[in-house]
């Protein structure tokens, strides 16, 4: 996840609240204190697509999957659906978070 992938650039400190558990497949995880996420990573040339956004409907779901991706907690796949369904709990377009979950599962492997 590269600095010029991100408008900004920069990380993000773990926004989740409280440092809230949260489950995957039955599975039960904490993203630890301190944790530093990349955000909701978004290539240049995908700007005009899915523009970066820095609020809590993008920036949580990024830091599970930036979790998830960083700690093998689960599959590649697994990490990406929830990031999907994830997005859309917290408000985040339907086919935007569609897109984002293409765009993970298609490029995804370069960071796994």
């Amino acid at each position: 996840k590269g600095e010029d992938a991100r408008r900004g650039g920069g990380t993000y400190p773990n926004l989740l609240d409280a440092h809230s558990p949260f489950q995957i497949d039955g599975k039960t995880f904490t993203v630890p204190a301190g944790y530093t996420s990349q955000g909701f990573s978004v290539p240049r040339w995908a700007w005009w697509i899915i523009t970066p956004t820095s609020d809590k409907r993008t920036l949580v779901p990024a830091g599970k999957h930036d979790y998830c991706y960083d700690e093998h907690v689960v599959s590649r796949r697994v990490a990406d659906k929830y990031f999907r369904d994830d997005l859309v709990r917290h408000g985040f377009p339907v086919i935007l978070s569609y897109l984002a979950w293409l765009a993970v599962r298609c490029f995804g492997w370069l960071y796994w």
